[in-house]
């Protein structure tokens, strides 16, 4: 794979689930550096990217134990997915977000 100016891979072909995470805390401060948990991330690493498998992921490991702390009383949660364009141009998301980028085939990077 070939690095861009900035050292960086231009390519979406992911790096290892430990390049990650030692870029990660390389660009926190130190105090931060290692406060992401990866526990949803165990035995995903080598999967090939799938929005319906996400979403049977979601409903299935992520919302059951997010239930199990929410001290909220049953209110309304929202949760913010951030994806790559391809799967809001090509999912149902696509279908609800499509005026936001009227004109193009799928939202620019910025508005993923």
């Amino acid at each position: 794979r070939e690095a861009n100016p900035l050292g960086l891979f231009a390519n979406n072909a992911p790096v290892s689930a430990e390049a990650q995470r030692q870029r990660l805390n390389a660009t926190t401060y130190p105090d931060n550096a290692g406060v992401v948990d990866y526990t949803y991330m165990e035995g995903l690493e080598d999967r090939e990217s799938d929005w319906d498998m996400f979403k049977r992921f979601l409903a299935e490991r992520v919302l059951p134990n997010l239930a199990k702390v929410d001290d909220r009383g049953g209110r309304e949660l929202t949760i913010a997915v951030v994806t790559h364009s391809y799967f809001i141009a090509h999912t149902e998301l696509g279908k609800h977000c499509k005026h936001h980028y009227k004109g193009l085939s799928k939202p620019r990077n910025t508005q993923t």
